[in-house]
């Protein structure tokens, strides 16, 4: 039974490692069920998964503007850009 717990449920540390793996790569299916159900359980990881899509996007976006990505480093400015837009679309929940 305690091995069976272990397959459904993740501590949040794995849950947010999965997080994470989801931007680089898909997540293999028993972890997408995984996740899915740990998040229907855990609000912090809930908004640690919303906050991340966030970041990752905003990210995604300027990474696209970089001529030399082994130099990138955030302004201050994009940081408060991205504070932001974190903050507006938490508060839409």
């Amino acid at each position: 039974m305690k091995r069976l717990m272990n397959i459904l449920f993740l501590s949040c540390k794995k849950a947010t490692l999965y997080i994470e793996k989801s931007h680089g790569k898909p997540l293999s299916f028993v972890e997408k069920m995984q996740l899915h159900f740990h998040l229907k359980m855990c609000d912090k990881c809930l908004e640690y998964n919303k906050q991340s899509f966030i970041i990752e996007t905003v990210l995604k976006s300027h990474q696209k503007k970089v001529v030399d990505p082994t130099n990138l480093t955030l302004s201050e400015n994009f940081k408060t850009l991205i504070q932001s837009k974190i903050d507006s679309n938490l508060k839409k929940d």
